[in-house]
């Protein structure tokens, strides 16, 4: 006596079937040759910005700004977990102020977030959890407040 097949039998063979298909055709298409990619070539140079760190010195930094100011290069480079930002000399490959920030207090701007440097007397902070903007130079001290 023969039995007909069992629906989940059928379904399971049948979607066989299909997942065959589809490996082959992403086999077939996946392999074919493009010959009119772009070409990309990357030059090596032997330069390097060797700067000296410090013990707070980040090993990353979302806040890095290079500046030009008076024919001279500088790098400002924000260290959110110092809560403090270092400012660099490029030409004397050295550091030349670490400037910290309150967290709180009458000086205080609690978390920087990130800053823009204008020039040494006019550094804008921005908070983490304040909607503030606090403007400062590099003695730390806050001069005005933006909410």
């Amino acid at each position: 006596l023969l039995r007909k097949p069992d629906w989940r039998f059928l379904f399971l063979q049948m979607l066989m079937k299909s997942v065959l298909s589809i490996a082959i055709l992403l086999l077939f298409f996946g392999c074919s040759h493009q010959s009119d990619k772009s070409v990309v070539k990357i030059t090596i140079t032997h330069d390097a910005l060797v700067l000296p760190i410090s013990d707070q010195t980040a090993n990353i930094s979302n806040g890095l700004q290079g500046l030009h100011m008076a024919g001279r290069e500088y790098l400002a480079s924000l260290n959110w977990l110092a809560n403090s930002m270092q400012l660099f000399d490029i030409q004397q490959e050295k550091l030349i102020k670490e400037i910290n920030f309150d967290i709180d207090g009458p000086n205080g701007v609690g978390r920087v977030f990130g800053a823009y440097v204008q020039n040494f007397d006019s550094i804008l902070l921005f908070t983490q959890t304040a909607n503030q903007v606090a403007l400062t130079d590099t003695s730390g001290t806050i001069y005005s407040r933006i909410d």
